[in-house]
């Protein structure tokens, strides 16, 4: 992949994001979005910005459910223009901006999203302090990232003889920065942190936290995408929903 180009610019990347967007019963369907909505206020008349908003999605089904206005942002032009195409709405908005150099309007929002983009944001604590001014007093910042416990390795199984899983290995967890991550047939790079980390820096910038979620499949998942029963070995994804003071 380019150095020169936002991530989801890439054409190898952005080609199998788009395939992968597409499989049934992926962990982002079944696990994150359920998960993440579950920490989501009721959004209707809410002032509300979607930080890393790849394709549109969560911007178009929060003016579905009410929000006065959704700002979706996003680093790739690729998935701007996505965007845009699927998700035409009178109170929906998109800027192509790189999460690092964002620079909100304070006290102008009612809540910040992010859903599965903070992992690939450096300096986090620039960015969250960010948010913080952006929000209005007792709003919310509700996010996902990968598990640091997936973004502290190569995000691969470790098999046994049989090309079993034996198991998913933790490695250098306590070193911070960027990580190369086997996904989707490509090298590419995370911002790995640990959990403290995540919480810590939420805490220090005058956060409270409300919610902190593990999520890993159901019975029923499992029984419909019996591939899905080794994320129960150990969680995908961490969610953190906090409140501003």
């Amino acid at each position: 992949m380019s150095d020169d180009l936002p991530l989801y610019d890439d054409d190898n990347l952005f080609s199998a994001y788009q395939d992968m967007r597409s499989a049934p019963g992926r962990l982002n369907e079944v696990l994150e979005r359920p998960a993440i909505w579950s920490l989501i206020p009721n959004p209707e008349n809410l002032v509300i910005a979607d930080l890393g908003c790849g394709a549109g999605d969560m911007v178009r089904d929060l003016c579905a459910k009410g929000a006065r206005d959704v700002l979706g942002i996003d680093a790739s032009e690729r998935m701007i223009a996505e965007a845009t195409r699927s998700s035409v709405h009178p109170r929906a908005r998109f800027l192509v901006q790189p999460l690092e150099t964002l620079e909100l309007p304070e006290n102008s929002y009612d809540l910040v999203v992010s859903s599965l983009a903070l992992h690939y944001v450096e300096p986090y604590d620039k960015l969250v302090k960010n948010v913080w001014r952006a929000l209005k007093p007792d709003a919310r910042f509700v996010f996902s990232v990968e598990h640091p416990i997936v973004t502290c390795a190569r995000r691969e199984w470790q098999t046994d003889a049989d090309g079993e899983r034996a198991h998913w290995p933790v490695d250098h967890y306590s070193e911070e920065g960027s990580r190369l991550i086997r996904w989707l047939g490509l090298e590419v790079p995370r911002q790995h942190r640990t959990i403290s980390t995540y919480l810590n820096v939420l805490i220090e910038c005058g956060f409270v936290i409300e919610k902190v979620l593990e999520p890993v499949p159901d019975d029923d998942a499992i029984s419909k995408w019996p591939r899905l029963a080794d994320q129960r070995r150990r969680p995908p994804f961490l969610l953190v929903s906090a409140r501003k003071m």
